[in-house]
């Protein structure tokens, strides 16, 4: 530990500086990121954007109207199940109910609940809107020059620019983002803009969408929804229809158009018509001569000569159909989507389409009562190859179960379907989930999940099919409204494959994961927070068992109405990347990272965020990673040498 003290001086001068600064008696607010951030933390996955956020932040910049949102909306908050959307929106819609407390009393939310509704929803009056204009740009500046611009194998600039516009009024919305890695030479390598109507009956978009029918099989967005403390509403998430593409990502989006219409049988029943069309170059390895695509390239990144060949060389045709018929408790749905590529698609990738063109087919369901929902979905790829899911949640008294099966052949592929289970993709997978949540009362509430699963059959890493095992349980309980406690314990199983001595051992691998965190409201002010997670790895008799420990600590400190400061200090010390701890950062807002803490070191930033004026504010971050016994940091481009670095984002944001 003596590293850890010889190393953090600067940082923890900067951690309490927020801290004793100053104490004034303002007023008390949620702290929208520590909210955003707990569901949407996702295990051993790093992604610099999270899709998810995107969405959820448009709830913050426009708090979802209860007196006309839809349960499918309503369902998409965490914590927040399709059963209990219904009941919300019933009270609000039928009996009038105008306050979120009012709402709680009734349905004996959680504190927990309590909150998500308060950040992400309103109720108001159904009448015209004032126009809103929105606009973000964000820099990342790195203080130390990557391997990329080291050895000149990247082509453009070390700017790093994201640029968002977006407008509404009424019925009518616009929007238009831009985004330049460091490395890639023009300013909107990265493009995405769309144009949307919403009428009585009928819903226009024009520009990039996502398409999200049934349970996901073969249409969903870019964001998975994966297993997290969400125990419940997460296993069953349903939906049908499209929406503007907010993302940065370059991937599992469509350009073109989409109409819905809605055509009205009873007063509580109607049928849904949709049609989309999409035309847009994907990036690909392609091989023109031979007339094939080998690979189709979703990292994003257009900064070498080979990433930059890749760049929209697949052309790309789609054309989706879709018929629901939906009423006060059930909905059933058809869909045909229509996929046609310039070459033949010949990539192993569970996640791309296999051939030149063909149709995938779905048919999906869902009946719900105040107290039980059900859905399903049987759905058929371009090969006949056959997918399967079904999901069901049930309310007895304070306790809530979840059930969800997937079931998807070893050849089966949908480029833009997501699967609720271990891997990415609806590919090569079964599996049960079973999930429960105890409401003990409003201030203590238990979670625990288990997820039983296999393969079909071998895998891209493993010569036979893979087996195994996840069990999650977490305590979650307020002491009073300003200090909470939440213990968590997780175990994982799984069959893999490890060379040792020139020879490969197959195994199940074990992991242990252990974690408690504290969260205080100190004053009207002051939130702390700190959490410590351990972690225990076990190879069988392949190898030694392995370990890792995290401490963090954060702040969150409102100095003046109008200034927001946070600052959190982590320590890690791991056996190797294999052992690595996870960690979330969602700072400044509309930016999500979720980071592989590994090895002995520590990583501290600090941030702000100053609303100028009613229409302008600024946020920065600067975050600090220093690391022992190593001469480099990263891997293979994005390498830097020595065994420190430093960032700063800096974030402008008007409303007007």
């Amino acid at each position: 530990m003596c590293f850890f003290f010889n190393v953090k001086k600067n940082a923890l001068f900067l951690f309490f500086f927020y801290f004793f600064f100053f104490n004034i008696s303002l007023f008390s607010q949620e702290f929208e990121q520590e909210i955003l951030e707990e569901y949407l933390e996702q295990e051993d996955e790093e992604d610099p954007v999270s899709k998810y956020f995107d969405e959820l932040e448009s709830y913050i910049e426009n708090p979802l109207n209860l007196k006309k949102a839809s349960i499918e909306q309503l369902s998409k908050l965490p914590e927040f199940s399709v059963n209990l959307s219904g009941k919300i929106l019933h009270l609000v819609k039928k009996q009038n109910f105008n306050s979120i407390d009012e709402i709680a009393d009734t349905l004996q939310l959680s504190l927990k609940q309590v909150r998500i509704l308060k950040l992400f929803t309103t109720i108001e009056k159904v009448d015209k809107k004032k126009g809103k204009l929105y606009y973000r740009a964000r820099n990342r500046i790195n203080f130390k020059e990557t391997k990329g611009f080291e050895s000149d194998k990247f082509q453009g600039s070390p700017l790093y620019l994201y640029q968002r516009l977006s407008a509404e009024k009424n019925e009518y919305k616009i929007g238009f983002l831009t985004k330049k890695n460091p490395g890639e030479k023009s300013l909107n390598e990265f493009y995405s803009g769309y144009f949307s109507a919403e009428f009585e009956n009928i819903e226009l978009l024009l520009g990039d969408y996502t398409l999200r029918q049934g349970l996901g099989n073969i249409l969903w967005s870019n964001y998975r929804n994966s297993k997290s403390s969400n125990v419940v509403s997460s296993a069953l998430q349903y939906r049908n229809g499209f929406s503007p593409y907010r993302s940065s990502t370059d991937y599992k989006f469509f350009r073109g158009a989409a109409l819905l219409y809605k055509l009205n049988v009873t007063e509580q029943s109607r049928f849904n018509i949709s049609l989309s069309y999409s035309n847009i170059d994907r990036s690909a390895t392609v091989d023109a001569a031979l007339g094939i695509a080998s690979s189709v390239y979703t990292a994003g990144y257009y900064r070498t000569d080979t990433e930059i060949q890749k760049k929209a060389s697949l052309p790309e045709t789609c054309f989706n159909g879709s018929l629901q018929f939906e009423s006060k408790n059930f909905s059933l749905g058809a869909s045909i989507l229509n996929v046609n590529y310039k070459y033949s698609v010949e990539s192993n990738a569970k996640n791309a389409f296999f051939g030149k063109d063909g149709n995938l087919s779905t048919l999906y369901s869902m009946f719900h009562l105040d107290n039980a929902s059900f859905a399903f979905e049987l759905s058929k790829d371009a090969r006949n190859n056959l997918g399967a899911k079904a999901a069901s949640i049930l309310k007895i008294e304070n306790l809530d179960l979840a059930f969800h099966y997937r079931n998807f052949s070893a050849e089966y592929r949908s480029p833009f379907g997501t699967i609720f289970g271990e891997t990415y993709a609806p590919n090569n997978e079964e599996g049960l989930y079973s999930g429960a949540k105890w409401f003990v009362n409003q201030q203590f509430t238990l979670s625990s999940y288990i997820d039983i699963w296999r393969t079909h059959k071998e895998t891209s890493t493993l010569p036979v099919p893979q087996k195994g095992i996840e069990l999650f349980s977490e305590m979650d309980y307020f002491f009073d409204q300003d200090l909470e406690f939440i213990a968590r314990f997780a175990y994982k199983n799984k069959t893999e494959q490890k060379t040792v001595q020139k020879e490969k051992k197959l195994f199940q691998k074990g992991i242990f994961i252990f974690r408690m965190e504290l969260k205080y409201q100190i004053d009207k002010l002051t939130r702390i927070r700190l959490r410590n997670e351990n972690r225990l790895i076990n190879y069988e008799a392949v190898k030694g068992n392995e370990t890792g420990v995290l401490l963090f600590c954060d702040i969150q400190r409102k100095f003046f109405s109008n200034f927001n400061a946070y600052a959190r200090l982590s320590l890690h010390l791991t056996d190797s990347y294999d052992s690595a701890i996870w960690q979330y950062e969602s700072d400044p807002l509309g930016y999500a990272l979720s980071q592989a803490l590994y090895g002995k070191g520590l990583r501290a930033y600090g941030g702000f965020k100053y609303e100028i004026f009613d229409f302008l504010a600024l946020s920065a971050k600067f975050i600090a990673v220093k690391k022992a016994n190593v001469e480099k940091l990263g891997s293979g481009l994005n390498e830097t040498t020595g065994s420190s670095n430093q960032q700063l984002f800096i974030q402008l944001d008007m409303k007007f």
